[in-house]
């Protein structure tokens, strides 16, 4: 399955298979495959997150803190409209404060199909946000850009493991995968 957008975007799924000799004496075919998503995003968010490291203000951690505190009382709430509004609040300003226009339109374009209010509903998603974004918070606090790359990059790929096992539930691969086959 690819998913485009404009011919500039894609997440694509690639199947590595190879074999096992364990496998094959446990009674399975000794094949193993592996499913692994090459994608764009986080590599922009990162790159924003340093560069914003670099360029925050007191006023601006301020604003970051606000928005974790009303983002905690949204989960508090189980206000999931509210709980996606604030985490895309959160990142938003993050990329702001990077003062780079053209990396955040571009990152912009990549995520702009990705159903943002999905992340509310994802079991797992909200705790691990919960956890990384006051991390991440204070990496930019202390101006520390590799940090708050890295914790960037990890928690944009953690959110995006958390979709792909929520669309495999729902199944979408697997009219996808029967669509392929014949």
């Amino acid at each position: 399955m690819k998913v485009r957008r404009c011919m500039s975007v894609f997440f694509e799924p690639r199947e590595t298979t190879r074999f096992d000799l364990g496998s094959l004496l446990s009674g399975g075919n000794g094949l193993v495959q592996t499913r692994c998503w090459y994608a764009l995003a986080p590599q922009l968010a990162g790159e924003l997150a340093a560069r914003a490291a670099k360029n925050i203000t007191p006023q601006q951690i301020a604003e970051l803190e606000g928005i974790l505190q009303q983002h905690q009382d949204a989960i508090t709430k189980g206000d999931t409209d509210r709980i996606a509004s604030l985490g895309h609040a959160f990142h938003r300003k993050i990329n702001l404060t990077a003062d780079s226009p053209r990396l955040a339109r571009l990152l912009g374009s990549v995520v702009a199909n990705l159903p943002n209010r999905f992340y509310a509903t994802i079991e797992g998603h909200i705790t691990t946000t919960q956890e990384e974004h006051p991390v991440l918070l204070e990496a930019l606090r202390k101006r520390a850009g590799k940090r708050a790359k890295a914790l960037m990059e990890s928690h944009i790929l953690d959110g995006a493991e958390h979709l792909i096992e929520e669309l495999e539930q729902r199944g979408l691969w697997d009219a996808d995968d029967e669509a392929n086959a014949g």
